[in-house]
């Protein structure tokens, strides 16, 4: 999925663990309850996407901001 337009995409309690991420466009997707673990997100574009305390995100990475 490198390199993906993914945007505003429903991806609630998605299983992307592993998955190549890398330079995809996931700007406003839905990530609630998503499994992102061991995903490679290289530069990929997170700003406005939807996540909450169930999101899994891979070790050491900074969860996205929330939009204003």
């Amino acid at each position: 999925l490198g390199r993906a337009f993914l945007g505003r995409a429903y991806l609630f309690r998605a299983k992307l663990s592993g998955a190549d991420l890398s330079d995809a466009d996931l700007r406003g997707a839905r990530l609630i309850g998503a499994d992102l673990r061991g995903a490679n997100l290289h530069n990929t574009r997170l700003e406005c996407a939807l996540t909450d305390d169930s999101t899994l995100w891979p070790e050491g990475f900074a969860r996205p901001g929330l939009c204003s």
